[in-house]
């Protein structure tokens, strides 16, 4: 099982989701052999928040957790915790300090990587985290595995490279 999650990104701007002018061919070819919801809904508007809900299949009041910086506490099992708790094998690749082993989130995961290169970072780039995760997938196993890998680049304030942002002026 792989779930990607794609910081602050807009379904609308999407190839898969509709837009003609996207250039998303390696998003829209995960959507085409893969699970591609059409109404998808974030129970909170913030980085942790949401991906401690969409972890725990919980509401904000029922983890704990309504802001940035609040720690999953105790007694919420983690969709990690389920998924090795049936034998497989755990990792996730993230992207941002705001999704800091520190705050909880980190539970169940045998592998959590969340090195974003020095101790003054706030967020590391989609090829790096991109590569990490390759790496870990690509180690022999026996077992299943449930990987998160966790992108930040679209997050405000964005500014593309070129070519996109003489591209997409919007």
């Amino acid at each position: 099982v792989l779930l990607i999650t794609l910081d602050t990104t807009r379904a609308d701007r999407i190839g898969c989701y509709g837009h003609p002018a996207a250039q998303t061919p390696a998003i829209d070819a995960v959507a085409r052999s893969g699970v591609r919801f059409d109404q998808a809904f974030c129970q909170i508007p913030l980085t942790l928040p949401s991906h401690v809900s969409l972890l725990t299949s919980t509401y904000p009041k029922t983890n704990g957790v309504p802001i940035n910086g609040v720690a999953l506490g105790p007694g919420v099992v983690t969709m990690a915790e389920a998924f090795k708790a049936r034998g497989y094998r755990t990792g996730a690749f993230l992207a941002a300090l705001v999704l800091d082993a520190g705050f909880g989130i980190d539970r169940g995961f045998d592998h959590y990587d969340d090195d974003l290169g020095s101790s003054n970072a706030i967020e590391r780039p989609a090829d790096r985290v991109c590569d990490a995760a390759l790496e870990w997938l690509g180690q022999p196993a026996e077992k299943p595995f449930f990987a998160w890998v966790h992108f930040f680049d679209p997050h405000s304030p964005y500014a593309p490279p070129k070519p996109f942002s003489d591209q997409f002026s919007d």
